[in-house]
């Protein structure tokens, strides 16, 4: 297992990342491609990358790809989430992030939010796979305050809490 700092700091930056995404069709006014690149991309024009995909997504999925400087990326659909995959150039999957719904978070994650958070509602999370381990990053929400999660199958720790309060 990784260290606590640095687990955090990957999801904190993986949460920059894909709220940038998800925020709009990025790259399509070529601020974030290289000269070279044009749109849409296609799975079939990397191989190696082509092959990795179909080892931990649906071969029949149709994604979006886009590339950004050392990485190439993937967005689509997996039952009915957004997804945002990540890919090196030569096939080794960096991580993917799927936007889900409370009934997709394990049990085991449940639970201890339940026993730590009773008075919190469920908000938003989203699944966290980097090839090896799966984490969550889920938001819950009272009528004070918005509580931001990570979890594992090992930890829950709170990472962020902001105020509700109107100013």
């Amino acid at each position: 297992m990784k260290s606590k700092p640095f687990m955090l700091a990957v999801l904190l930056v993986l949460l920059l990342i894909s709220s940038l995404v998800f925020a709009g069709p990025i790259g399509a006014n070529g601020d974030f491609l290289r000269k070279n690149d044009t749109l849409p991309l296609s799975l079939a024009d990397f191989p190696k990358v082509e092959k990795s995909f179909a080892k931990h997504f649906s071969p029949n999925l149709k994604p979006i790809c886009f590339r950004l400087p050392q990485s190439l990326w993937f967005q689509f659909q997996t039952e009915g989430n957004n997804t945002l995959a990540s890919f090196s150039e030569n096939g080794k999957m960096n991580y993917a992030i799927t936007y889900i719904d409370k009934e997709r978070i394990p049990e085991y994650v449940w639970k201890k939010i339940n026993r730590n958070y009773p008075s919190f509602k469920f908000f938003l999370a989203k699944e966290v796979n980097d090839g090896n381990a799966v984490s969550y990053l889920v938001i819950l929400q009272n009528e004070r305050q918005y509580l931001v999660l990570a979890a594992d199958h090992y930890e829950l720790e709170e990472l962020r809490s902001v105020s509700r309060d109107e100013r």
